[in-house]
């Protein structure tokens, strides 16, 4: 068996860790006077790298590195090897410029990028992408995890500060939904393309805000914008839609929101709509192409989802299979749509899980759906509309959640693939219920009052 948790490796780890640490301890005493924003950099950093260690825990010492994860590591750790043997082709390979025409022109002794060359599945960008973090990692799973997570959580918190700008009074609520959901943490801290998805995905957000909503049109967050998106392409290019179309829906909304006349607001909308629809189709079309034409339409994608479904269900999945039901075409698609938001919102259910991670999953779905039926049935639709009207920001958390929970019922029929599917949702649509159900609260209203 192979053991990276070993005596010698738990001295790396801590020595890592203290270094880590020291460095945020150093740079956010300078960087930040209020205490508020220190205590949640350092504890939102020491949960991030627990997370971590804990990911590589269970998949070393329950699932004996039988997972995906395992795979990605040691193929990041030959890859990273390439950088000391030939620091020339490990720039080649990394940078993507290595094919069949010029693969005689790089030491391929450690890593031939041709066996993982088609990414249809992100695998080959995802060995590159950890490689960076494997070169310092000196072949151990645990510090290159702290590397590749500390990396990770510097995105992570710009996202987290973004939303406090955004919401200043409500700092906890958006702590507990960025930094403390138990499946986000541990299947977003994990050596996963799920980790950089749910990183970057947030990135992509931010940087569209900056540039199209305050204009801030400058190299910096073009920059963010193009490399976010690049990761996202390589790794999950379905979260780009998702993410992308809420956007476009919240920008119209802001838009439209500005014209405080009504006729005129009355002749802007349909103008706006039609700007959005011509600016989705154009994004579908350049994402389909780029992705070689598995999202060019609506089509293809259905297609997609319904192999990937039906490859879920097999038997070699051991019992996490599930079955919302089988479609072929659109049509088919569009009447599981109810199934499919259930299952990507909310499955497993507690009685559904036979595993101790997938009851883990199972509580903090019950949570999750306690949350939703509290929502709908005390808070109400006609105050939820009301507060998304008031923060077009729950717009767009509403709608990533809501595309992403259709794609992700409609093509995964397994439970641990769903779990791990559904974090760069998830924190949107924890905040989302949260902070509606707060400020619709009779306390928080007489405070307001007072105020």
């Amino acid at each position: 068996m192979y053991h990276q948790l070993t005596l010698w490796s738990i001295f790396g780890i801590l020595g890592y860790l203290f270094f880590i640490l020291s460095i945020a301890l150093f740079t956010v005493g300078r960087k930040y006077d209020n205490k508020q924003l220190r205590f949640y950099f350092i504890a939102g950093l020491l949960i991030k790298l627990t997370a971590g260690i804990a990911f590589g825990v269970l998949y070393e010492f329950h699932y004996h590195w039988t997972g995906d994860t395992f795979y990605y590591f040691r193929n990041a750790c030959r890859l990273a090897n390439t950088f000391y043997d030939s620091p020339i082709s490990y720039i080649k390979i990394f940078f993507d410029m290595v094919d069949v025409s010029n693969l005689s022109t790089i030491d391929i002794t450690n890593y031939n990028p041709m066996l993982y060359w088609d990414n249809r599945s992100g695998i080959y960008a995802i060995h590159r992408f950890v490689s960076v973090f494997a070169i310092a990692g000196f072949d151990n799973y645990y510090i290159t995890s702290l590397l590749m997570n500390t990396f990770l959580y510097i995105i992570n918190w710009k996202v987290f500060r973004f939303i406090i700008e955004l919401f200043p009074k409500q700092h906890k609520i958006a702590f507990i939904s960025m930094m403390c959901i138990p499946s986000v943490l541990l299947y977003g801290s994990g050596i996963m393309k799920d980790a950089f998805t749910l990183s970057f995905s947030g990135l992509i957000m931010v940087a569209m805000y900056r540039i199209f909503f305050e204009r801030k049109i400058n190299f910096k967050y073009i920059f963010l914008l193009l490399l976010s998106l690049y990761v996202v392409f390589e790794l999950k290019p379905y979260i780009i839609y998702a993410f992308v179309i809420a956007m476009l829906a919240w920008w119209a909304m802001e838009y439209i929101q500005k014209v405080k006349n009504a006729v005129i607001r009355i002749v802007v909308l349909p103008i706006m709509v039609v700007v959005t629809a011509i600016m989705l189709m154009f994004f579908v079309s350049t994402m389909g192409n780029l992705a070689g034409g598995r999202y060019s339409s609506i089509e293809t994608m259905v297609e997609s989802a319904s192999m990937s479904q039906y490859d879920l269900k097999q038997d070699y999945y051991e019992g996490q299979a599930f079955d919302i039901g089988t479609y072929n075409d659109v049509s088919g698609a569009i009447s599981l749509i109810p199934s499919a938001i259930i299952a990507g919102l909310y499955r497993p259910f507690l009685w559904e899980a036979h595993s101790f991670a997938m009851a883990i999953s199972g509580l903090e779905n019950l949570v999750i759906l306690l949350l939703s039926l509290y929502l709908l049935f005390k808070v109400g639709l006609r105050k939820i509309i009301s507060t998304m009207g008031q923060q077009r920001f729950l717009l767009f958390a509403f709608l990533v959640s809501l595309i992403l929970s259709v794609g992700i019922g409609l093509s995964t029929s397994n439970f641990s693939a769903v779990v791990r599917f559904r974090i760069p949702l998830v924190p949107y649509f924890v905040f989302f219920m949260l902070y509606i159900i707060q400020v619709n609260s009779k306390a928080y209203i007489k405070n307001q009052e007072q105020i």
